[in-house]
């Protein structure tokens, strides 16, 4: 075996050991287990602490990565374009979209949200969902971004934005994305 292959070795069993640690972190999350501790993270992953430690330089760097780990599974959430529709529909579609990430992802965004006053990797990545999201509702607006106020597209976001449309999710069910696009019409119709 060449020295070549040795690295190539290591570095593949390094990459699969912070890939179970980053999944064992999500599975955590999503039984609730907001700040999960780190002999719990190892033991998920079936790694050693000290190993742990080795793959990561520290809890915001796990934060960090975990992220970043988790962002390709709900990267369509935050691409995906609006049909070429009436507003009132591109409004519906997108509640629709935003309220079927919080049916399958609202564990992991919530945790984002619960540890971003410790955390600055989970801030960044709170911060930077606010502003993928902001510009995702902007481009669904089309050109009726241009005849609004900040305040009202300060409110469309905020209406728009997860923690809203969790709780919209949980308070009235399937009926929500109706309930969201009617509310964002009401406030661009307002005069």
């Amino acid at each position: 075996m060449s020295a070549q292959e040795k690295v190539d070795g290591r570095h593949l069993r390094v990459e699969r050991g912070k890939a179970a640690v980053m999944k064992a972190i999500v599975s955590l999350f999503a039984e609730g287990k907001h700040s999960p501790s780190i002999a719990e993270a190892a033991q998920r992953a079936g790694v050693s602490e000290r190993t742990l430690f080795r793959y990561f330089s520290s809890t915001d760097d796990l934060i960090a990565e975990t992220v970043a780990y988790f962002y390709p599974q709900v990267e369509r959430y935050f691409i995906a374009q609006p049909p070429d529709a009436p507003l009132d529909v591109r409004l519906f579609e997108l509640a629709k979209l935003r309220l079927d990430f919080c049916a399958n992802h609202s564990t992991v965004a919530a945790t984002v949200d619960i540890l971003a006053h410790k955390s600055p990797a989970a801030a960044a990545a709170r911060y930077g969902r606010a502003l993928i999201l902001t510009d995702q509702l902007k481009t669904w607006l089309g050109d009726t971004v241009t005849t609004l106020s900040e305040e009202k597209l300060c409110l469309l976001a905020l209406l728009y934005d997860f923690p809203t449309m969790m709780n919209m999710h949980k308070l009235i069910g399937p009926e929500a994305a109706k309930v969201m696009a009617d509310a964002a019409m009401a406030i661009i119709n307002d005069k």
